[in-house]
């Protein structure tokens, strides 16, 4: 029996000695290191318009002989209430670092044309004799196309309480191009009476770009595991440059410079709770608003032959000042998947 019990502990010893011990396995960090990518579809409906607002004083001679100032000012708003769609890809940090950070880049056009007319209405003042006159005003159909492109990245600064700041920078494009139908209005006669007027031929064809580098805030506020509020303001260096071709009257005016610009977004955004093809799903209710101001000048050339009351073709003025504002508000419903 005793060497029954020595046998018995040797061969334990030796199956021991052969088999390696078993070390347990490290937990993956695989999910936790792994960067974020994101894909959001967006629709919203955009409202607002843009002003080209020409305004000129010069010295002319009244009827009494005396030298006073005339000034003329001609206001152009072209209508934005359309809706827009479009699609923004991204990047960003992994799920639980220190500092997030991420990269997106989205691209936008319009789904349809203006739903209200573009107007146009012209002044004139006269010196000690006559006030600020409004003495032309037409409404007009208008036709548009719309790129709007936006690249950002942002990356985390600090947060307090639920709220983490970061700073974004950025570079943005937006070129609109329309197409003014026909004109229905009045004019001043030299009665000072108001006689109507209208047509149906294209009048006039606009177009205008805003780019430019875009710096500010991105505020992420985490209310739940659920719910999440994105708020982004920003600050553009934006150049601006427009082309106004008044087919009626065969003229052109070109036109660049520099402006200004505020850009801001909002987002509520909700985790669905649902994977789609084994994605994390989201839905943001997105609201903002952009406006843009820029003072330059532009230069007229007669193309061709516009009537007995335009200058002869080929006659150029440079120098004449115009004002740019935008003013864009948006709000609608943007889709997302976290691969």
């Amino acid at each position: 029996m005793k060497y029954l019990a020595i046998y018995v502990l040797f061969l334990t010893t030796s199956l021991y000695a052969q088999v390696e011990p078993i070390s347990p396995e490290p937990i993956s960090t695989i999910a936790s290191d792994r960067f974020n990518f994101t894909f959001t579809p967006a629709a919203y409906y955009l409202s607002g318009k843009t002003e080209y607002d020409f305004h000129l004083t010069q010295l002319v001679i009244d009827t009494s002989g005396a030298v006073v100032d005339l000034t003329v000012r001609s206001l152009l708003e072209f209508p934005l209430d359309l809706f827009m769609a479009g699609a923004s890809i991204g990047i960003g940090s992994p799920e639980g670092v220190e500092r997030f950070w991420s990269a997106q880049v989205g691209v936008f056009t319009n789904l349809s044309d203006p739903r209200k007319p573009m107007k146009d209405s012209d002044w004139f003042t006269l010196e000690n004799n006559f006030p600020t006159t409004l003495f032309s005003y037409t409404e007009s159909d208008a036709k548009m196309d719309m790129l709007l492109a936006n690249f950002e990245v942002t990356k985390e600064l600090f947060n307090i309480g639920k709220a983490e700041i970061a700073l974004l920078a950025g570079f943005r494009f937006q070129k609109i191009e329309q197409n003014i139908i026909g004109y229905n209005g009045w004019y001043l006669d030299t009665n000072f009476t108001q006689q109507p007027v209208s047509g149906t031929d294209p009048a006039i064809d606009y177009m205008v770009t805003y780019k430019g580098p875009q710096f500010g805030a991105l505020t992420k506020i985490d209310f739940s595991p659920g719910v999440q509020i994105n708020i982004k303001t920003a600050v553009s260096l934006t150049w601006v440059k427009d082309k106004d071709d008044h087919l009626l009257r065969k003229f052109h005016t070109i036109a660049d410079g520099q402006g200004i610009g505020f850009i801001s977004h909002f987002s509520a955004r909700w985790f669905t709770g649902s994977k789609l093809m084994g994605r994390k799903s989201y839905v943001d209710f997105v609201g903002g608003y952009d406006y843009y101001y820029a003072n330059i000048s532009s230069t007229r050339v007669q193309y061709a032959y516009g009537g007995p009351s335009e200058p002869p073709v080929g006659y150029t003025t440079g120098g004449l000042p115009h004002d740019i504002k935008a003013q864009q508000i948006r709000f609608g419903l943007q889709f997302g998947l976290i691969f």
